[in-house]
């Protein structure tokens, strides 16, 4: 199965996004709602991003804001952890993570079985590995992997990579299997 990438870099506006959402889009989706619908999510993403209030649980709730830099700084990684994966919160539909990678880290190829993951790069830099090739990423790219597409991510930046990760379903239990 072929993966499509998105890689959104720089400043943008959510309709410039949502605009390269919808050209990933199959053909029987394409009517003028569900355009509409990709600027109200990537809208809605984008958001998430602006405000900012300390909260560091990762409880279901009907709302929920965070200050990245917080709960960074409230979950310094483990001694050796290459990759971290701190929970924010989720439902029975999503569930939001931040993503760490350690300078010079990588995490090798893999999919998810069940689980398609919309990741948006906050700060660092990298490659991200898609159709099996390396492709540069950096603070303000957003990919799409759906399931059963491998993917892997090296940081190659100066320090550390932060990412937010969503995952549609919810993680009930872990779903990111090797690829040899």
């Amino acid at each position: 199965m072929s993966s499509k990438l998105l890689v959104v870099s720089g400043r943008v506006g959510s309709q410039q996004v949502a605009d390269g959402l919808f050209e990933m889009m199959p053909p029987h989706l394409k009517g003028g709602v569900m355009k509409k619908i990709s600027v109200l999510m990537v809208g809605i993403v984008c958001l998430l991003f602006c405000f900012t209030v300390t909260a560091n649980s990762a409880e279901p709730t009907g709302q929920y804001l965070a200050a990245i830099d917080k709960v960074l700084a409230a979950n310094p990684p483990k001694p050796g952890e290459i990759v971290q994966r701190i929970p924010l919160t989720g439902d029975d539909t999503a569930t939001i993570l931040v993503l760490r990678v350690a300078k010079d880290g990588v995490a090798p190829p893999h999919f998810h079985k069940t689980h398609t993951e919309t990741v948006y790069i906050v700060k660092g830099s990298g490659q991200l590995l898609i159709d099996g090739k390396w492709v540069p990423i950096e603070a303000g790219s957003l990919f799409l992997n759906s399931a059963t597409n491998a993917h892997g991510v090296k940081n190659t930046g100066p320090g550390e990579m932060i990412a937010i990760a969503i995952y549609t379903p919810a993680l009930k239990e872990p779903d990111s299997i090797p690829v040899p």
